[in-house]
């Protein structure tokens, strides 16, 4: 990959400077004649309008220089790091939900354990079937939502007591790594 942010070899501090003002502009912008006038223009403090075009030097410094792409390459990294970004706040909301779900999984769960606890100290013929029925629901959707959220109890993958790694696997392997 090209090298955008350090000087190429044999390229003057003119033509670098050139560059920098090519690599500054956004990408569909980006052309020597544009570079050439926000450079004629923060030089000079004034405008030299739309056609006027980059003296050849620049040009062939563009070529020379390769400045396309070192350009390319300046934006695949402001690319990657948008991405990071973004996947930075995603991994967050995903968190939030995680947590948010969790509470809400536990307080079904601490609901329906409590009704059944009062259930218990009744005499069974007192206990109504159909709340019965309804705390048993309730139970069973929530520790539904608390298994898929912890992932114990997932039919399609192995148990994770059959994916935890031990801790000398893990120090072996951190070992190999940094080798």
């Amino acid at each position: 990959m090209k090298v955008w942010n350090q000087r190429d070899n044999n390229e003057s501090a003119q033509a670098y400077s050139a560059f920098r003002h090519y690599l500054e502009l956004p990408f569909k912008q980006r052309s020597v004649d544009a570079a050439y006038r926000v450079y004629y223009e923060a030089k000079h403090g004034q405008s030299i309008g739309k056609r006027k075009k980059a003296p050849g030097t620049w040009t062939m410094w563009m070529g020379h220089h390769e400045w396309t792409d070192r350009a390319q390459a300046f934006d695949t990294m402001q690319q990657k790091k948008a991405l990071i970004r973004t996947a930075n706040r995603r991994q967050k909301d995903v968190e939030q939900f995680v947590e948010a779900d969790m509470m809400l999984s536990l307080g079904f769960q601490r609901i329906s354990s409590r009704k059944v606890a009062m259930m218990m100290k009744q005499d069974p013929v007192d206990v109504n079937a159909s709340e019965l029925r309804q705390i048993a629901l309730a139970y069973d959707t929530a520790r539904s939502w608390l298994t898929d959220l912890l992932g114990i109890f997932d039919d399609e993958t192995n148990p994770l007591s059959n994916l935890a790694i031990t801790d000398e696997a893990l120090a072996q392997q951190l070992q190999e790594e940094s080798l």
